[in-house]
């Protein structure tokens, strides 16, 4: 924000002994590194980047006002239990999609094994989310709107060369044709999987890619 930003925010209010006690969250757009370190430096109690869905909305605010909760002991006069905390998002993934079933059913999927997902429409939306977001993979349609998957991926790899930074891309394509596993690969991407997705080979290629150094990162 001008003239003060988030951080600068969040020490002031924390320094004034009449609102000091008050849970803040920091909403970021970037996602920087450190920038957590210096969030919890600057007392905030969570942390939420944009472009913000309801359920991480709702879970962060949870876990931001859980600590001042309280609630009335049992009837039977036992310590109350703590409540249990939302599950912490194992990673953040991209899914650019343009069906919208689709991409309801792939949130669901990526929902369940605790990943944090976003939403965009086609490849350009894609691109503008990567350069503002760290993303920890992207699920990449190949025939999108505005700009096609191929072409995504190319121009994803072509800003990354030079650099450290290498984003697992699986590609995502309604037609399991001869060559198209060679064509994923020569635009950059580094697996594979045809629709209708199934929850199980889409939970080993998001674990596999994860989990690979990135000298084992490939197709197959």
């Amino acid at each position: 924000m001008p003239d003060m930003d988030g951080l600068a925010l969040a020490s002031a209010i924390r320094s004034d002994p009449t609102i000091g006690s008050i849970p803040l969250v920091l909403l970021t757009s970037w996602g920087q590194p450190g920038e957590i370190e210096a969030a919890r430096s600057a007392g905030i109690a969570a942390y939420l980047a944009k472009p913000v869905r309801a359920g991480h909305l709702l879970d962060c605010l949870t876990r931001a006002l859980a600590p001042a909760a309280t609630a009335p002991p049992p009837a039977d006069g036992r310590s109350p239990q703590p409540r249990p905390q939302p599950s912490v998002a194992r990673g953040r993934i991209l899914v650019a999609e343009d069906n919208a079933v689709n991409q309801r059913l792939i949130v669901r999927l990526l929902d369940k094994r605790d990943y944090r997902a976003d939403i965009a429409a086609n490849g350009r939306e894609a691109i503008l989310a990567i350069a503002q977001v760290p993303y920890d993979l992207v699920l990449m349609d190949c025939q999108m709107p505005e700009m096609d998957g191929f072409e995504a991926a190319q121009s994803i790899r072509q800003t990354e060369r030079g650099t450290e930074r290498h984003i697992p891309i699986i590609a995502l394509t309604a037609n399991a044709l001869a060559g198209d596993r060679d064509r994923c690969l020569a635009a950059g991407m580094d697996d594979y999987l045809t629709k209708p997705i199934k929850a199980d080979d889409l939970y080993v290629a998001i674990e596999r890619l994860l989990l690979a150094r990135p000298d084992q990162v490939g197709i197959g």
